[in-house]
This record gives structure tokens, sequence and C-alpha cells, in this order.
């Protein structure tokens, strides 16, 4: 394997409190940069003339000037050196104005990502050395995108080994909801400025490759929403407002908010409810969550001039609801696992990467929590039919 090659890192910063701390982090890693230290601007400003440095960060925290006004200076000083922000989640505004001054990027420390701090400050050295072009920044917002995938994937069988424990798991959710919208707010603003062409124009190539990594981040932004609504279904202390409604008539405003993306796909949307229907005492937006859920993906997984009906009849005690679609179906070894967070599915439907792999998942957890049930048919190649069963009338009360 080839060693990298050696960087020397002008650190503007305290050598005290959390910028310390992170500087300790760094310099216990394998293969940490040289780092020279600079209590002030004007040390930096002084150091700079005399060293060879291939990349500076800064802190928020420097005495009597804000980061914004140094990042000028240094800007005007070296302005070929890259330029890194040290930043608090809270702070990131001041972050941001400092990229407006001259900085080349933000980063914020926490427990356990020196390292990749170490792997970031060694791809901008390296593209600024080399003179590289901005596909190995797509590179490496890629590399960023795949490392918080793997982050979300570990979140979520954290979550589930977690069950028993409401109050630790809310919590851990919690915190990694932050930890996860800092770095995908970086990506989406620089995927947007590379864009919009703020760094310079883009080729066909690169634009397939950015818009490729902002549907990356837009994936694991919904994955975070969908493990976030896990958390809340699951909470003791979720008060679900549960009230009388009429299935008959939320069921028709699913339908025609979702009729303009079928017909995108030459799919037919039809609802078909059977006699008449008593209300339902539940929690309007989380039933309408799931349905919602089982007729985007009978759309998703479907054929161009397919079918789906929506279905509502009452059954016994139960309002029963159906998707029924003529999509590419289900193998039957995997259909006692489908509602399971992140079951790893064969096959065709496998190949929808803009699926979370929560929303079946969600569907099961929302119909429970009103004392109901979940089922599936499936034939592969010829398509499947969800079915969510929820007491109705006195049946609903009872379970409210």
């Amino acid at each position: 394997m080839e060693t990298p090659a050696p960087i020397n890192l002008l650190w503007i910063a305290p050598e005290k409190g959390p910028a310390g701390l992170f500087m300790k982090s760094l310099r216990e890693l394998p293969g940490a940069p040289a780092m020279t230290t600079a209590a002030s601007l004007k040390d930096a400003l002084k150091l700079i003339p005399q060293e060879t440095f291939h990349a500076a960060l800064l802190s928020l925290d420097l005495p009597g000037i804000s980061a914004a006004e140094a990042a000028a200076k240094l800007a005007v000083a070296a302005p070929s050196l890259p330029l890194f922000i040290l930043a608090e989640p809270s702070r990131e505004e001041e972050a941001v104005a400092a990229l407006e001054k001259g900085a080349r990027h933000y980063f914020v420390p926490r427990d356990g990502n020196a390292g990749i701090f170490l792997r970031l400050l060694r791809h901008v050295v390296s593209a600024n050395a080399a003179g590289e072009d901005i596909s190995l920044t797509i590179k490496k917002l890629a590399g960023v995108n795949q490392e918080l995938y793997k982050f979300a994937q570990e979140l979520g069988n954290a979550h589930e080994k977690l069950r028993k424990d409401e109050i630790v798991k809310t919590e851990r959710l919690s915190t990694a909801s932050h930890q996860m919208r800092t770095p995908l707010t970086s990506i989406h603003g620089y995927i947007s400025m590379l864009l919009e062409g703020h760094i310079g124009t883009l080729n066909e190539k690169q634009t397939t490759f950015l818009s490729r990594v902002r549907m990356g981040a837009e994936r694991l932004h919904r994955l975070l929403n969908d493990l976030l609504d896990l958390a809340k279904i699951e909470s003791e202390s979720l008060k679900m407002a549960k009230q009388w409604t009429d299935p008959a008539e939320w069921l028709e405003q699913e339908v025609i908010f979702f009729k303009p993306q079928a017909e995108a796909r030459k799919i037919d949307l039809s609802l078909q409810i059977k006699g008449p229907l008593e209300k339902v005492y539940c929690d309007p937006d989380w039933i309408k969550e799931a349905v919602s859920n089982l007729i985007s993906n009978a759309i998703k997984y479907n054929r161009e001039n397919g079918r789906i009906v929506v279905g509502a009849e009452r059954a016994g005690d139960f309002l029963l609801i159906r998707v029924e679609d003529t999509g590419i179906g289900i193998d039957t070894a995997d259909l006692g696992g489908i509602f399971e967070p992140f079951y790893n599915v064969r096959k065709s439907r496998q190949q929808k990467q803009d699926s979370t792999g929560l929303g079946l998942s969600l569907v099961k957890k929302i119909t429970e929590s009103h004392g109901g049930s979940v089922g599936v048919q499936s034939e592969p190649g010829k398509g499947s039919c969800f079915s969510m069963r929820i007491p109705a009338g006195e049946k609903g009360a009872e379970t409210a």
C-alpha cells in the first residue's frame, strides 16, 4: 500500500476546549498530519511565509476576530491554501459566513470522527496539489454519502436491538438525527453549488455523477424521516390524535393524490368501496401515511400499463383496506420478512434503489398501534395484494 504523502497542517485555534480535544484525537491517529499551532490570526500570518503548509484549520473561537474576517485575511495572505472551519452544530451560520469569505470547507467534530476528517483532509490536499478537477470532489462526496448510508443501516440495526428499552432507543435516534443532518446539509449545499455552476461549468458526465450523489442524499433524508417515524410510533410517550373519521373520504384523497404519479407511468389507479363503511376511530394522519406507503410501493414496483386497485370493505368488526397491483410480485421466501425493517428482499424489488427499506415496517407499526394487523399475498410476475385490518365502529373505540 502506498504511504500517504506527509501533510503539514496550520492549526489556528486555542489549544484548550473542544478544538484542543479534537487536535488531541487527530494527533493520536496513524498517519496524523504534522501540526503547527497558532493561538491567534496574527501568529498564523507570521508563520505562513516561514513554512510550507498544505492546509489550515480555523476555530470559530479565535479571540478578537470573527471566523469570516479571519478567513478573508487568510484568503489574501495565502489564496491557494485550503482552509477548513472547525464548527459546532449550533454555529453553522458562522461557518457558512466564513465559506463566503474564502474558506473551502467546514467540519463538525464529534467523538470518533477525527479519522473522517483526516481522510477528507488528505483528499483536499491531494486535489489542491495536483490541480485535479471537479470530478475528485464528486468522488469525495460520493464516498461520504456511502459512509452515511452504512451508518444509517447500523442505526437501523441498533434500533431493533433496543426495542425493549424505549427511552434509550429514542435518545439514540434523536442524537443520530443531528449527527446525520449536519453532513447531509453540507453534502446538499456542495452539490447545489456545483450544479448551479458556482465553481465552474460542469460537463455532462460530471452533472450525471452529481445528480446521483444528490439522489443518494435525498434517499438518506427519507431514511432518516422513516427512522424517526418508527421511533415515534414505538414510543410510549406518543399521544395519537385519534378521532372518528370517514375512511371513504381519506381513501379517496389518497387515490386522487397519487393519480398523477400513476398516470405518468401509464398505470390505472382506481378506488373500489364495497357497501357502506363504518367510521373508524383512528389518527387519520398516521393511517393515511400507511395507506400512502402501500400505494407508493404499488406504483414503484408496477409495470407500464399496469393496474392498481385500492379497495375497502367492512369485514366483521374491522375495516379491511386492500392495495392490489399487477406489478413484479414478491418471492414466497420473502413474504415472511417483508414487514421487517431493512429486510433484504431478493431479485427485482431489490433493484429499486430509492427505497429506504422501512416503508412496510412503518405500515405494520402504524396498523398495530391501532389494534389492527397487516397481510400480504403475492405471486412473482403477476402482482401483490397488501392488506390492513383496522378495528371499526365500537370495536375501534375499545382499542383507544
